[in-house]
């Protein structure tokens, strides 16, 4: 009978292990002479990355996880030597943010920045 209780609480202890969450995932750490566009705020969520150009976010422009990136970005780092300029629609149109070599912020619509999820359009020039 012992035998029975312990190997139904040692089942019952794996059972519950396995139902544990897995730990979230680390934010991908942008890298030197990429532009890392996040979709949730603080630099987390999945990213897309952009290393030069003028570019439309269209349809077939992605996060990592599959997610249409235009309208859905949350912040965004640039790791590259020159300015970045993002804007709310196609073809530099729109509320417009610049960035600074190094400089990383949240879409909050706060001090001249895009607003959340409003981004369509960016320049690495």
């Amino acid at each position: 009978m012992k035998k029975r209780m312990v190997a139904a609480a040692a089942a019952a202890v794996a059972a519950s292990l396995v139902a544990l969450p897995a730990p979230a995932q680390a934010a991908y750490a942008c890298k030197n002479g990429e532009v890392c566009i996040y979709q949730n705020v603080n630099l987390t969520g999945s990213v897309l990355i952009v290393y030069s150009g003028v570019h439309n976010f269209l349809p077939d422009w992605h996060f990592y996880n599959g997610d249409a990136a235009n309208d859905a970005a949350s912040s965004i780092i640039n790791n590259t030597d020159t300015n970045v300029r993002v804007t709310a629609d196609f073809n530099a149109q729109g509320a417009s943010t610049w960035l600074l070599s190094g400089q990383r912020i949240n879409f909050d619509g706060l001090g001249g920045r895009l607003a959340n999820d409003t981004m369509s359009f960016i320049s690495v020039a």
